[in-house]
């Protein structure tokens, strides 16, 4: 695997053999109304090129998928083409690939691809918009879901999508189970904590982020993390050892800012 600089800081992961194809060109950052990230070459005629696309010979009108959600890993394990009509082949439908995206456990069952800024799964495609993930669950499950209705969570973790930890309700029952466990107004707070549905502190301490740490993605387990722990410990190492911080920016492609985070504990304090 090796990296592939592009414009505004960001970096691109590719194989190794694909480099011949990828490294004649200037690739640029660009990100997508989505939020996500992506290479992008354009000519001076305006063409433009995606890196994901180029790597996999995408014939048009497919649509390529990047496996652990990180737009910007463009290795060839984390890309699967969706070939749509027109193209002489099958059209691979979201209920193929939905549970290839779940880690599933004894509790919850975790959305492993793209994630809302909120935690919440999303899954898109050829042929369909962009729909949230624990929502598809209780399709899969039960089958359409009514008119004005939400999808909500008995275990109050985001990108949980386990089909028993789902229920259905409207958008007033959704606020009523938020005043119960304390997640509302202040108001919800103190209800919450008289029916014995939430503890003080719910904001804090027992917060979903807090209480299920393994779901939250941070560090190595980001997918569009620059760094490894072992990085991290090194760019302190070399520090220490009386690198300049601008020389380990370079050295490990990332920016200024980020290295005086590393090296002051403000980020990656577990690593």
């Amino acid at each position: 695997m090796m990296e592939v600089p592009l414009t505004q800081g960001r970096v691109a992961l590719i194989d190794e053999a694909d480099a011949p194809l990828v490294m004649d060109r200037k690739w640029h950052a660009r990100r997508a109304t989505c939020g996500s990230w992506y290479a992008r070459h354009a000519t001076k005629s305006g063409i433009e090129t995606y890196m994901h696309r180029l790597i996999v010979a995408a014939p048009p009108r497919s649509h390529v998928e990047h496996r652990n959600g990180n737009t910007l890993d463009n290795t060839r394990t984390n890309l699967n083409v969706a070939l749509g009509a027109g193209t002489g082949a099958r059209l691979v439908p979201w209920q193929e690939r939905f549970w290839d995206k779940v880690q599933k456990s004894d509790g919850c069952w975790l959305w492993t691809a793209a994630r809302n800024k909120s935690g919440y799964g999303r899954l898109g495609g050829v042929g369909m918009r962009t729909q949230l993930a624990h929502r598809l669950s209780w399709e899969l499950a039960h089958g359409p879901i009514g008119e004005n209705l939400l999808v909500c969570h008995r275990c109050d973790t985001p990108p949980c999508v386990r089909p028993d930890h789902l229920f259905l309700g409207t958008d007033a029952d959704n606020h009523d189970d938020m005043d119960r466990k304390g997640r509302g107004s202040v108001v919800g707070l103190a209800l919450g904590r008289a029916t014995g549905l939430v503890k003080p502190g719910q904001f804090g301490d027992n917060h979903w982020t807090k209480r299920k740490p393994e779901s939250v993605r941070r560090g190595d387990r980001h997918p569009a993390a620059k760094l490894r722990s072992d990085d991290v410990a090194l760019i302190r190492s070399r520090h220490s050892a009386g690198e300049p911080r601008a020389g380990l920016a370079i050295a490990f492609g990332v920016s200024l800012a980020t290295v005086h985070l590393i090296i002051q504990g403000k980020i990656w304090r577990s690593a």
